[in-house]
């Protein structure tokens, strides 16, 4: 680790160097050999501190480790997940940190460097280089992640990334990627080590400035979590790196343990195994198995044998939960019990009242890699109101658990009996312990049940049915389908909730309605004397009384107009239009009798009344003939 880089403490700067006049090139060996230094670090800060990250030579670092790598994708894998969990651990870093960079920086160099939370830069030589494009690469996503959470500008971006510009110290400030150049080396690292000092000078709380780098980098971690650019080594490479980076904030290095070897990550122990097999092509894993016998029995799982890892585990790998209030008293009381349980495998537990949290954690006593495991699901059980005389069973190699999240059931002795399993419910999940096959069944049981798909006795029916024809040894290697009952299920109609018209989103506010004093003064009240006033207000109050005497007057008289029958109204209408017609001819045969009398009158002498009384005589005896 010395010949590839140190770390120097002056007053409360770390300053840790990439030695040589190399490339500095990353490979596992440089990775691990910086985040041991780092960690160190980390254990020798007694307050506020600040790190400064520098480089010996012409290069700052030169990206990934391609000779090493080559064409091996596992090793191109190791090396990339290698840099991710750097990446976490500066980002979780409980202090500042700054990069003199005073060469090259390019690809893979350029992502360490922007890592930092400070870049300096000299100006006379050196560029930070994304050199993917011309080297005819991919870039990993989480690189496009760091950047743009490090950089603001679309422009810069696009220089970067999609041009593979070679950016100078000069362009970097421009850009926002450099936040200072200088003339030369020891400038550059002179400016940085006053940066260092102006930060401490700040008296900042490490893990308070760690967290609050952590909130605002967290799209950068969550995409850490995998790679999916560089090569595919099968689902076991990318499984293991997302649990390494996952896992590197909370996985503690054991005591005593600070060489470079002790501190590897699991990561690397699986990868140095799977590389021992260097025959692996395509299409190796259709070819028979040995294991592929008939006479096996793959749900047998042996009994774990101490010898099988003499050594112990390498990292301290631990699990907590919380637990509700109501159980921290039986907690308190079945804890010994829990503990000398977990004591006999090798794993510590610490019952925390203040937080309400059971923590399990790994020892260097423990051998067992899977029982960390089985620990974790003891205290999750534990939490969920499971007995502990029932959930220390789960340590036993043969017992497993699951645990359902459901409604609110009620728990069923007869699916107790069918599955030969443990099943007890509680709040809005379901603790079920016993075998993988009895796990299966009571899982789908209760997901039929809260999916409303299949009623549990149906369930239940056909569980006993199978149960007896399992008896009969005619019938255990044959189909049966045939014997099982088919449940159709009745569609129900339920009601359709209406649901309210949502109105249309505007980002104005509704308009302020006007005030009592905005309407006085629009009316002309305000301006009013008070006996004025009072008069309006009188004069008001007469008009509503006056409109509501007439209202209740016309509802007192309706009670008093009688109905109107519609046979007699239509009679009298046919009558009453008759009667105006025979009036109309009378009044034109009385005019023309006036005309003709004034004619004859200046002739004869004739009595008016008896001229009238005649035509009047003579109308009325034409009209009966008609009739």
């Amino acid at each position: 680790m010395e010949d590839l880089c140190k770390l120097e403490k002056r007053g409360n700067l770390f300053i840790l160097t990439l030695i040589g006049n190399n490339e500095h090139r990353l490979n596992p060996t440089l990775i691990d050999a910086i985040r041991t230094l780092l960690q160190q670090a980390k254990t020798q800060a007694t307050g506020p501190s600040a790190l400064i990250t520098i480089a010996e030579g012409k290069y700052f670092s030169n990206g990934y480790d391609l000779q090493w790598a080559g064409t091996n994708i596992g090793r191109q894998q190791l090396v990339s997940a290698k840099l991710r969990v750097l990446v976490s651990d500066l980002i979780t870093f409980p202090m500042p940190t700054i990069a003199a960079v005073t060469g090259h920086a390019s690809a893979a160099g350029f992502v360490f460097a922007m890592a930092h939370d400070y870049i300096l830069m000299r100006k006379d030589k050196g560029f930070l280089y994304m050199s993917e494009l011309d080297i005819g690469l991919q870039i990993p996503l989480w690189f496009v992640a760091l950047m743009k959470s490090k950089i603001g500008s679309p422009k810069t971006w696009r220089e970067v990334v999609i041009k593979a510009v070679k950016i100078t110290a000069e362009m970097g400030v421009k850009g926002g990627i450099v936040d200072s150049a200088h003339d030369g080396v020891e400038s550059t690292v002179e400016a940085a080590a006053n940066l260092g000092e102006e930060l401490v000078r700040r008296g900042w709380d490490g893990q308070v400035y760690a967290e609050n780098r952590r909130a605002l980098f967290a799209e950068v971690l969550s995409s850490l979590g995998s790679d999916e650019t560089v090569g595919d080594y099968g689902s076991v490479f990318k499984t293991v790196s997302k649990l390494v980076v996952e896992d590197s904030a909370s996985v503690s290095v054991s005591a005593g343990n600070t060489s470079s070897t002790a501190r590897r990550t699991t990561f690397t122990v699986i990868w140095l195994k799977l590389q021992k097999k260097k025959d692996w092509h395509k299409g190796k894993h259709d070819k028979p198995k040995p294991w592929d016998d008939e006479s096996i029995d793959h749900w047998k799982i042996e009994k774990f044998d101490p010898s099988w890892n003499e050594s112990g585990m390498l990292e301290v790998s631990s699990f907590s939960t919380l637990f509700p209030q109501y159980r921290e008293k039986y907690l308190q009381e079945c804890w010994p019990d829990v503990k000398r349980a977990l004591k006999e495998h090798g794993i510590a537990c610490e019952l925390n009242l203040i937080e309400g949290s059971m923590t399990v954690s790994t020892t260097r006593k423990t051998r067992d890699p899977y029982i960390i495991i089985k620990a974790r699901d003891l205290i999750k059980l534990l939490s969920r109101s499971v007995p502990a005389a029932q959930a220390i069973k789960i340590l036993n190699d043969e017992m497993q658990c699951d645990i359902i999240k459901i409604g609110n059931m009620v728990r069923n002795k007869a699916l107790e009996i069918l599955t030969c399993c443990y099943i007890l419910v509680q709040g809005n999940t379901v603790s079920a312990m016993g075998s993988f096959k009895g796990l299966k069944q009571v899982r789908r049981v209760v997901e039929d049940c809260m999916l409303n798909r299949l009623h549990p006795v149906f369930n239940i029916k056909i569980l006993l049915m199978k149960r007896e024809l399992a008896k009969d040894p005619t019938l255990a290697n044959e189909n049966w389908d045939r014997f099982l009952p088919t449940f159709k299920k009745k569609n129900v109609k339920q009601k359709k909730v209406k649901s309210k018209e949502k109105k249309p989103y505007t980002p104005f506010p509704p308009p302020q309605q006007p005030s009592k004093v905005d309407l006085q003064l629009e009316s002309g009240e305000y301006f009013l004397g008070d006996e004025k006033k009072k008069a309006k207000k009188w004069l008001e109050k007469q008009e509503k009384q006056a409109e509501q005497i007439v209202r209740n007057k016309r509802k007192r008289e309706e009670a008093y107009i009688p109905p109107e029958e519609p046979g007699k109204h239509n009679s009298d209408a046919s009558n009453r239009d008759g009667n105006d017609d025979n009036v109309a001819a009378l009044a034109l045969s009385v005019k023309e009798k006036a005309r003709e009398f004034g004619k004859r009158k200046s002739v004869e002498k004739i009595d008016p009344q008896d001229y009238i009384a005649s035509t009047g005589e003579s109308s009325r005896g034409k009209k009966s003939r008609r009739n």
